[in-house]
């Protein structure tokens, strides 16, 4: 994973508000193929489950990069909201594989565990798994 791709990563936890500004157009496009993208929607940045899912997968930024995910803060009336029908209030967890399908929605905070578990029974994290462990 090249260095701006970590630092996108980790500013995209980190980011007070949400992690693109506003009126910045999110194109999922650009990480097909590349990338598992991490969606988490609320109308309200404080909302406590928004609050400890970026605390969560900030401090394993490691199991994040492993999994190449790159994670997005949205409203859930921007256009990604709009198209995955994402509720106006409360908050949504969204999974994108890399294929670009939607892989798992929660109306709540995700364990790691359970996402990673997720991941990696994907046919194409088991191939990068094995690639790993064959070098």
């Amino acid at each position: 994973m090249s260095m701006a791709r970590i630092l996108f990563c980790i500013l995209a936890i980190s980011a007070l508000g949400c992690a693109t500004p506003s009126g910045t157009a999110v194109n999922l496009h650009q990480h097909q193929w590349r990338d598992r993208v991490v969606l988490l929607f609320s109308d309200d940045e404080n909302h406590a489950d928004l609050v400890a899912m970026r605390s969560a997968l900030a401090q394993d930024l490691r199991g994040v990069r492993e999994r190449d995910m790159v994670i997005y803060v949205l409203k859930p009336s921007s256009k990604v909201g709009r198209q995955f029908g994402v509720a106006a209030h409360g908050f949504t967890f969204i999974l994108v594989g890399k294929d670009g399908g939607e892989k798992m929605r929660q109306a709540q905070v995700v364990a790691l565990k359970e996402l990673y578990a997720t991941i990696d029974r994907m046919p194409m994290r088991q191939r990068e798994m094995r690639r790993t462990t064959e070098q």
